[in-house]
């Protein structure tokens, strides 16, 4: 420093300072040196990592792939390579939105990153099909300019990038200028003739163009420039089977096999195109040779297991799948394929038992656990929650995240109205797995249910937008949409269903009940027939036509589609109830009671049959007859709830309704959830004028259900019968909640109610809306007419009671006659 004094004031400072000095500029030199070195250090460490994940890349290694890759931005989190590779495995893995984030966040660091700007660009494009798909004609529009900008960036760095180029080309084509895109083709192949997208692209724009041969022609020069490349000969496969070049499609996928044995896919292309030519036995043949290639890959006996279910039928695959585990009885996905053919063949037993002897070999290992909640669902299906919580709460003993039994765990809370503890459980999920469509689908009904459409809503769009060209999605939300009352929005959800895939049964079936439900027939028509042409195997076509031509009363069309429909699938309950409604209806109860008479001769045992019978016995008023038949399917089939019922009603019709209450007690006995029974003995009390016995019941409906709206209404209106103080006390909350309802029925018991109170003014102001909405009912009138006499209205009085009385007779109508005589 200029003008310093002396170190300590001491003469010989200047020389202590002077070495100071010296040693200070040594220490900085060193210190520089040792941060180029770390600089060197850290430079070669980034390259041997990133070179590593290369080669793990190249040889499927992701996981190890990932791993150096990290390591790469560990030492540098700038660094764009490590980015861009972290992007390739993310993308490898199928986990895109983390890719794409990678790839932008490369973009980011290095501008001049064109590998990473071309894949941004090709998820850009991606992103614009899911858009389309969604019927989201702006948002594909924004998504294909941000893809347009990532291809003008590259061309405009590098003007004679292939990869660039052939983009430019595919954007090209989606605006219909298909040779312009040709020709940038050309000039990328010219460049790089051994580029495999480019010759891809061309042969599908030759094919567009009506030009096959010229198509083809590409694919075969492509494979001359890139004879290892069998994504290329795969095209070639599928272009020769789309023009019915069967022989050469075959010949192409054979030599696939020959060039790479161990690529299990090249099999399957090749069984599944015999499959679509009903060449079974060459498809078999097939799979079998892929079983013998590699007899120990368990998914290969899966497979041909699948195959066998719906070319050669399920006794065929379980041997399969039976030796096949005794040949591998470590592979627990063979016995889990066993355990699910079994539940779909309806063995729910043997289901059970493969599932218990998983749990007994691998315990609380992965495979134990899953079989305790594959048996919990089977559990849940047929509504045994204690069962189903049972093996739910050993898997989540062992392992509390286990998000497959949470996922049960909040079915089951949901099926017993513990909507909040559903919510808690799906939030876990949805907190490890924030992609899980199917958590959020399930966790807006949980919302709706608690009465909160709002955040419902809010999921069921988060889900959609996750999944976009996921059908299951679609309909998921279509139904949410439904059950709030938004059929508009359903059939924009079942639209963008049927969009990706045309040909989607379960689509069709919401789009058909969706059309006539809004008795659109000429709407429903069309889309039946191709249910029909979609699957024309299955009855559902011929039965849903059958249905609206019943509602039309075009009955002969309708026995025709019927009959149709019981030919393929024969003793189908719900077809042979609708051709006996059809029967009855065209007033031919003996055609009806032939056909079930001559299905009981062939199959004594049929379960539906004699049940059936019983019912037009029933409709035909033979009540006898009808309790004779019933009784003796019940013989058979003890367990049949739908024919106790039905016998109720014949007991009821021959007078006997001592056996009518001691049958609805027994399934109430067995099943004391069951409404039907409930609400039946409910109605026989009542009428034997055991008004107390029928509030009893009631009752014990809402300790269950304590939103049932029917018990709701008819607990009200016993009550209200009453007429003392007490009860019509009981009955005010319950005539609060029915006031808040819209239907009829419904407000004609809060106007009763209020009738009885002495408030007539309240009940006729409420009574007009009532008979304006059912002007059909005659105990509205009458009911309006009695508050219009105890209200002083005379004339209205007698309008009202003399509709009713004309209306026919009821257990009413003597006294509304004499409310008229005191007129």
């Amino acid at each position: 420093m200029k003008g310093a004094p002396p170190l300590n004031g001491h003469p010989e400072a200047d020389k202590v300072t002077s070495n100071s000095k010296g040693i200070r500029r040594l220490a900085l030199v060193a210190l520089l040196s040792a941060a180029l070195v770390g600089c060197g250090g850290s430079a070669e460490r980034k390259a041997k990592h990133l070179e590593r994940g290369k080669a793990y890349m190249e040889e499927g290694n992701l996981d190890k792939a990932k791993v150096e890759f990290k390591n790469v931005l560990q030492i540098d989190p700038k660094d764009a390579q490590g980015r861009y590779w972290l992007g390739r495995v993310m993308e490898a893995k199928q986990n895109w939105s983390q890719a794409f984030g990678n790839y932008l966040k490369a973009v980011e660091l290095d501008p001049d990153l064109l590998e990473a700007r071309a894949r941004l660009a090709q998820f850009y494009e991606l992103q614009a099909n899911a858009f389309h798909h969604q019927g989201n004609t702006e948002g594909e529009q924004q998504a294909l300019e941000k893809a347009r900008e990532q291809v003008a960036a590259i061309l405009e760095r590098d003007p004679g990038n292939v990869r660039g180029l052939t983009l430019k080309a595919s954007l090209l084509s989606r605006e219909g200028k298909d040779d312009e895109a040709l020709a940038l083709l050309e000039k990328a192949l010219a460049a790089k003739p051994d580029f495999d997208a480019a010759w891809l692209l061309k042969a599908t724009l030759l094919d567009r163009k009506g030009r096959a041969e010229a198509a083809i022609a590409a694919l075969q020069e492509g494979i001359r420039h890139l004879p290892e490349h069998t994504g290329l000969e795969l095209q070639l496969a599928r272009l020769y089977a789309k023009h019915k070049r069967n022989a050469e499609a075959v010949k192409v996928m054979q030599q696939l096999i020959r060039q790479k044995p161990d690529v299990l896919d090249y099999r399957v292309a090749l069984a599944s195109f015999y499959a679509r030519l009903d060449r079974v036995d060459d498809a078999e043949r097939v799979l079998r040779k892929a079983i013998e290639a590699d007899p120990e890959d368990p998914k290969r006996y899966l497979i041909l297991a699948d195959f066998l279910v719906k070319r050669r039928g399920p006794d065929q695959a379980e041997a399969l799948l039976q030796q096949a585990i005794a040949k591998l009885p470590d592979k627990h996905e063979l016995r889990f394929a066993l355990a699910r053919l079994y539940e779909g063949t309806k063995r729910e037993a043997d289901a059970r038992r493969v599932l218990r002897e998983i749990i007994e070999r691998w315990d609380t290992e992965p495979p134990g656990l899953a079989a305790r909640n594959a048996l919990a669902r089977l559990a849940l299906a047929k509504r045994d929650l204690a069962e189903a919580r049972r093996w739910v709460g050993e898997v989540l003993e062992e392992d509390p995240k286990n998000l497959d039994a949470l996922m049960l765990e909040a079915r089951m809370d949901m099926a017993e109205k513990k909507n909040e503890d559903a919510i808690s459980a799906l939030r876990v999920v949805l907190k490890a797995q924030p992609d899980n469509a199917q958590a959020l689908l399930l966790l807006a009904e949980a919302h709706l249910r608690s009465g909160d459409p709002e955040l419902a809503a809010e999921n069921v769009e988060k889900a959609v937008q996750l999944k976009p060209g996921d059908p299951r999605v679609r309909l998921r939300a279509a139904r949410f949409y439904l059950a709030t009352r938004k059929p508009d929005k359903a059939e924009a959800q079942i639209d963008a269903a049927l969009k990706a895939r045309p040909g989607n049964l379960e689509a069709l079936k919401l789009k058909s009940e969706v059309l006539a439900a809004r008795k659109d027939i000429e709407g429903v028509i069309p889309v039946l027939e191709r249910m029909k042409q979609v699957a024309p195997e299955s009855p559902e076509g011929w039965l849903r036509m059958g249905q609206v031509y019943l509602a039309q009363k075009k009955y002969d069309l309708a026995r025709k589609e019927f009959e149709t429909a019981l030919q393929k699938a024969p003793g189908n309950p719900e077809i042979l109830a609708e051709l006996t409604r059809v029967e009855l209806a065209l007033d031919n109860p003996k055609q009806a009671e032939a056909r079930l008479r001559g299905i009981l001769e062939q199959h004594p045992d049929d379960p539906n049959a004699r049940k059936m019978l019983g019912g037009v016995y029933l409709a035909l008023k033979q009540f006898d007859k009808a309790a004779a038949t019933l009784q003796a399917h019940l013989e058979r089939f003890p367990d049949d709830v739908k024919a106790r019922l039905l016998l109720a009603r014949a007991q009821v019709g021959k007078g006997d309704r001592a056996g009518a209450v001691r049958t609805l007690q027994a399934i109430l006995d067995k099943q004391p959830d069951n409404l039907q029974a409930a609400f039946a003995l409910a109605g026989l009390r009542e009428r034997e004028g055991d008004l107390d016995g029928a509030l009893a019941l009631y009752e014990q409906v809402l300790e269950r259900h304590p939103d049932n709206a029917i018990a709701t209404n008819n607990l009200a209106a016993l009550l209200t019968q009453k007429g003392d103080a007490k009860s019509l006390e009981r009955a005010a909350p319950l005539v609060e909640k029915l006031a808040k309802t819209r239907q009829p029925v419904f407000l004609d018991t809060v106007a009763w109610y209020y009738y009885a109170k002495g408030d007539y003014a309240r009940a006729a102001a409420l009574l007009e809306k009532v008979v304006k909405a059912a002007p059909q009912v005659a105990v509205f009138h009458y009911h309006l007419g009695m508050a219009y006499y105890k209200g002083g209205q005379p004339e209205k009085a007698r309008a009202e009671l003399e509709k009713a009385i004309a209306m026919g007779n009821f257990d009413w109508t003597e006294e509304a006659r004499r409310t008229l005589e005191l007129l």
